[in-house]
């Protein structure tokens, strides 16, 4: 089949039809696929693209959350579920850090300077996706 002689990644994302060609898009966080096949013809033609860094990332935030079939909603659901741990996780920390460090300069410094880095980090990220 196509799919193995070609490598190809990801699951079917739509089917379509006209009335000369077949096209097949498949789809995966790193890499997007079509694939035509003629009818007069009988040709097949591949086009395939790899994603960048910054797609791949937002192709696996899009993957059908939970419109698609039950791996997909499990997958939607951890997702989901790892980012709210993470946030509180990340809450809980910076009050636990003011209540049990106030007056401990280095700790106010390692802080400060983690503090400037994801400000740094996430304004380059805004700046220059």
């Amino acid at each position: 089949m196509l799919v193995d002689e070609y490598q190809i990644k990801g699951r079917v994302v739509q089917d379509r039809k006209n009335e000369n060609e077949w096209f097949r898009e498949y789809g995966s966080a790193d890499q997007y696929t079509e694939i035509r096949y003629g009818f007069s013809s009988s040709n097949v033609r591949i086009e395939q693209n790899d994603k960048s860094t910054a797609n791949a990332l937002i192709g696996i935030h899009r993957q059908r959350g939970y419109h698609g079939q039950m791996p997909y909603m499990v997958y939607a659901f951890l997702l989901d579920l790892v980012g709210v741990g993470l946030i509180v996780f990340t809450i809980t920390g910076v009050i636990m850090w003011f209540k049990l460090l106030k007056k401990d300069r280095i700790a106010w410094i390692v802080f400060g300077a983690g503090l400037l880095y994801f400000v740094i980090t996430i304004w380059v990220l805004m700046v220059h996706p």
